[in-house]
């Protein structure tokens, strides 16, 4: 049998997503298998010749202020090398090219009733059933060039399976899209559906298969060894048997699922292959890649998180040999030095550790990651440790500066660190980032008010990422909504996996939470660090720039950005 793996578009245009490739490092060595990211073919499209004939054909119809806008839009491939220079300095140019590209995704995705930009994807019309789903997924026809030229390629090259991994609710319906075209095509191909979204909207992805044959068979949960008992169960009986967990199937016109157990098919010692992806095409200066040590959370208590209901229990870290031998698969096989660890948490010790590996096998890279705020880090001697082994970037989920939030979150992080931490971490030249939730239920003005200017205040702080507390789905709040005071949960549209609610019987309102944000970062002149985090679109681009120049931009983007 002959399967092919498919990345969707509408994940980090920057690096690849390390789903697929982990699947693919699992099971090479086992069938004829091959993987595909059609992320990157975003740029092809940006730059395709009928679309820019299209944006000509506008200019001659319009405004001199519009002709401007789209000038900058026939320029789109300048400004995407610009995006991959080195030279992220030259700040007003990236500024320039950031918004040209922004502009041109706004234009393309308008026609077909989204809107897009290099942060943020949404449906102008959201489907609120399966039917109106199904019925939306036949007139949307954004990605029709990526997935006509892919039905072109396989009916030179056909695969028996195809596996379709949907990682955000915005993807589901290119997905079904993409399936519908290669049933058209290939009307005895089988396609599988999995990744986290598909896990945590199981009951939908049942109701979708109940009403159309898009699915064949839908994944839940860690997938390397149900895929592979799934593909084998093709291979010798023409059909998924019922002794395969965790999946949604048809037999006989029927949809079946099979019993669940989360933590079947988590496999921790792969080592994640890119073969196939041409790694030169994301936009960023240099290849990029993500690692993760471990599977699941080590901390996995967070209120708000629905991660270890996704990854189940915290599975370990993988073992030391592997990750010697991952770091020498990227930096000889793959040509790269720089990685992205995206494990939910890397303990300090853990760190610690990987710096160490690092430092005694002679390996040359850049690193950042994300962990937990901890004092060990305001000790000297560990941090020189940690900045010899290449790390640039630490980012830290603070969420709040206040107690009550945080003992209500199972946070469990002492805030009174946080000042002695960025200061160490600022005197190695390690770039810091933290995160804020705001609206927290129960949280207050005051409270919000104090995170904040706590937050932004802070000299050592690099940048500052402000969010809107959301209810996500299968998360502890979700799922014992009472013990939190939550009640009457509506979710916000069919395709979410964020859900409406009242606190102590007052509805909760998003948006004034925004509101609230931007108030407060005016008010305090603090405007200046929410644009660079929006500019810097994607912290990869900290393997390129320095701490003394990111203070510098700030200085030079002062009044600029949001004019």
């Amino acid at each position: 049998m002959k399967i092919r793996l498919y990345t969707l578009p509408l994940v980090s245009l920057a690096y690849p997503n390390l789903s697929v490739p982990t699947l693919l490092g699992y099971l090479k060595d086992r069938f004829q298998i091959d993987q595909k990211d059609l992320s990157i073919s975003i740029t092809n499209l940006l730059t395709h010749e009928n679309l820019l004939a299209e944006y000509t054909n506008l200019r001659e119809n319009i405004t001199n202020i519009e002709k401007e806008y789209l000038d900058s839009i026939l320029n789109i491939e300048n400004s995407l090398n610009i995006i991959r220079n080195k030279d992220l300095f030259n700040f007003p140019d990236y500024i320039k090219a950031t918004k040209t590209i922004n502009d041109c995704l706004e234009l393309l995705s308008y026609k077909f009733g989204c809107s897009w930009n290099l942060t943020k994807f949404s449906f102008l019309r959201k489907p609120n059933s399966v039917n109106e789903l199904l019925k939306f997924v036949d007139e949307l026809s954004l990605f029709d060039t990526i997935f006509d030229d892919e039905v072109k390629l396989l009916n030179n090259d056909k695969r028996d399976i195809i596996g379709l991994s949907v990682s955000y609710a915005e993807q589901l319906p290119f997905a079904l899209r993409f399936s519908q075209k290669l049933k058209e095509k290939f009307p005895n191909v089988k396609v599988i559906f999995g990744g986290s979204y598909i896990t945590h909207a199981a009951a939908n992805i049942k109701s979708i298969m109940d009403d159309s044959e898009l699915i064949d068979v839908a994944v839940l949960f860690n997938g390397e060894l149900v895929l592979e008992q799934i593909i084998n169960s093709y291979k010798n009986f023409g059909k998924v048997t019922s002794d395969i967990p965790n999946v949604f199937y048809r037999d006989k016109g029927r949809v079946k699922n099979n019993f669940f157990k989360k933590n079947h098919g988590c496999v921790n010692d792969i080592i994640p292959s890119y073969d196939g992806i041409n790694l030169d095409k994301y936009l960023s200066p240099e290849r990029v890649l993500p690692v993760m040590l471990s599977s699941g959370c080590k901390h996995g208590k967070c209120s708000f998180c629905s991660h270890h209901y996704n990854h189940g229990k915290f599975n370990g870290f993988k073992k030391n040999q592997t990750i010697i031998d991952e770091f020498k698969c990227i930096t000889q096989k793959y040509k790269t030095k720089n990685i992205y660890f995206v494990d939910a948490y890397l303990t300090i010790e853990k760190l610690m550790e990987v710096a160490s590996l690092i430092k005694f096998n002679d390996i040359k890279i850049k690193w950042m990651t994300e962990t937990r705020i901890d004092p060990l880090l305001s000790e000297k001697e560990i941090v020189s440790e940690i900045k010899k082994s290449g790390c640039v970037l630490l980012s830290f989920g603070i969420e709040s500066y206040n107690r009550s939030t945080l003992k209500s979150m199972y946070k469990e992080i002492n805030v009174d660190c946080i000042p002695q931490v960025m200061d160490t971490l600022a005197n190695h030249n390690i770039t810091t980032c933290i995160t804020l939730i705001t609206g927290y239920p129960g949280e207050t003005i005051k409270q919000m008010e104090h995170s904040l200017n706590q937050a932004f205040s802070n000299e050592d702080i690099d940048l500052v990422g402000v969010s809107a507390f959301g209810l996500m789905e299968n998360s502890p709040m979700h799922l014992l909504p009472q013990k939190w005071g939550l009640s009457h949960l509506k979710k916000k549209d069919f395709l979410s996996l964020e859900y409406n609610f009242k606190f102590k019987d007052v509805e909760y309102n998003q948006s004034n939470i925004f509101n609230l944000i931007n108030s407060i970062t005016k008010e305090n002149n603090l405007q200046i660090f929410r644009d660079v985090q929006r500019i810097i679109q994607n912290r990869v681009h900290f393997f390129f720039i320095t701490k003394k120049q990111l203070q510098e931009i700030k200085r030079i983007s002062k009044g600029m950005i949001s004019r």
